[in-house]
């Protein structure tokens, strides 16, 4: 589909498919040459408007293909400026949580749901987790998942956490990278005061900033922890 301008010098052109579009005008006679961009003269009109520098190949100092501008159409519905594609890129879908044992997901503190919702808002990459533990009759003296304190991630996106950093399944970059936007969110959270997995674990000081566990001296404890993501909240 062919349009032309009032002046029939400048025309456009868009393809029946949408997919391709050109422009172009029709320098014409001109009324004469004066010095334009470059200091080259180019042809005017006879309001003084420059009509452009016409050239047998293409436009002296411009484009290539004379007159002639061609590239592929984007619809205006298509278009995103910068201040709508930021939004669109901050709209995070939730992250699907499954529990393997359905019943430990009642009786959680109200801090560790509030936990659970934050890290399906706010972690970006992470599509889906499996929880593997949330409350259950206490292992041991102490035991915050027996207070409702404390869930265990054995799954992201699909993805054992054991050997996740070594695998190779399809998806593994991205959960490799939603596992660490994991981390990094539970130090930032004010209700997690602890995060043990595979790569090792922390514990937030007085002050609220991560310390990291001594491999040596809990040692049994981060070993216990190789196959599944721990996180712990305040007891308030």
């Amino acid at each position: 589909m062919e349009t032309r301008s009032t002046d029939k010098r400048v025309w456009t052109w868009v393809s029946e498919d949408g997919k391709h579009a050109a422009a172009g005008m029709n320098m014409g006679p001109g009324i004469g040459m004066k010095p334009g961009g470059g200091g080259e003269e180019q042809p005017y009109d006879g309001h003084g408007r420059y009509l452009g520098t016409a050239g047998q190949g293409g436009v002296s100092g411009g484009v290539s293909g004379g007159s002639e501008v061609r590239g592929k159409v984007t619809k205006p519905s298509e278009w995103r400026g910068p201040v709508q594609q930021r939004d669109e890129e901050a709209k995070k879908v939730p992250t699907t949580v499954a529990w393997k044992n359905a019943e430990e997901e009642h009786g959680l503190k109200p801090q560790m749901q509030g936990a659970v919702q934050s890290m399906r808002r706010d972690v970006s990459q992470l599509d889906s987790v499996l929880i593997s533990s949330g409350r259950r009759e206490p292992l041991g003296a102490g035991d915050p998942h027996a207070d409702g304190r404390a869930v265990d991630i054995s799954r992201i996106n699909g993805i054992p956490v054991a050997g996740l950093e070594s695998s190779n399944a399809p998806g593994a970059d991205r959960a490799r990278e939603a596992a660490r936007n994991l981390e990094a969110w539970a130090k930032g959270d004010p209700n997690v005061n602890q995060f043990i997995g595979p790569k090792g674990g922390w514990n937030k000081d007085a002050d609220g900033y991560p310390t990291p566990m001594d491999p040596a001296k809990q040692k049994m404890l981060l070993d216990g922890h190789k196959d599944h993501i721990h996180i712990n909240v305040y007891r308030k």
